[in-house]
């Protein structure tokens, strides 16, 4: 190892500057001015080949001079590669994988894997990527809504239940039981899984003929 690599190595990503970029491009990769010309590709090519340690060492000497697009498209790789990895590997072992499986099937390193797994909830992107699905939220929302109304029990806890967690609503909003009540007569849901569609539709004729026309 030559004496500017060792030099090179003292430093942290938040200290490098952009002429620690070049240097380390001139000392490693033989870098001189004409190779500028066809920087882009290099950079590209690099990204898609290098693996663990050489790869951190690479974006780390790079980070000073790449633009922040860049930065959030390699948070963005990285965060997918290691979803689909550990979805994937908990498929094929029936466990959490371990960081040693999941930086072998990604091609990142075990301390690039524990960094993001350890600090990706404080990432501005995440935050995006929450929004995301707090955005469609409401249409998954309304599917539930709409099966709760055809009468689905199950969806209609599950809707009063994220009523609740989302917007405030406690179970004393609601009073649920698993019986219908007319007078002193009671109706419950085994008597009514056992009605005949026959009778189902009599008992639907009938409440709809009291009931005044939704609006």
């Amino acid at each position: 190892m030559t004496k500017k690599n060792k030099s090179l190595q003292k430093f942290t990503e938040s200290e490098l500057t952009g002429s620690d970029t070049r240097e380390f491009l001139k000392t490693k990769y033989g870098f001189g001015k004409k190779d500028y010309d066809n920087f882009g590709n290099f950079i590209v090519e690099q990204f898609a080949t290098l693996k663990g340690d050489e790869r951190d060492e690479f974006i780390k000497y790079m980070n000073p001079i790449l633009p922040n697009e860049i930065k959030h498209q390699l948070w963005e790789q990285n965060h997918t590669k290691i979803i689909c990895t550990i979805s994937d590997l908990m498929q094929e072992y029936g466990r959490m994988p371990v960081k040693n499986e999941i930086a072998e099937k990604t091609g990142l390193s075990r301390q690039t894997i524990y960094k993001h797994l350890k600090e990706y909830s404080l990432h501005p992107l995440y935050q995006v990527q929450l929004e995301k699905f707090r955005f469609m939220a409401e249409k998954v929302l309304a599917r539930i809504f709409a099966f709760a109304v055809n009468g689905d029990v199950k969806a209609a806890k599950l809707y009063f239940d994220i009523l609740g967690k989302n917007f405030g609503m406690t179970q004393n909003n609601f009073v649920q039981n698993n019986y219908v009540q007319i007078n002193q007569f009671k109706l419950s849901q085994e008597q009514i899984k056992q009605l005949s569609p026959e009778k189902l539709n009599e008992i639907e004729s009938i409440i709809k003929d009291v009931l005044p026309e939704n609006n």
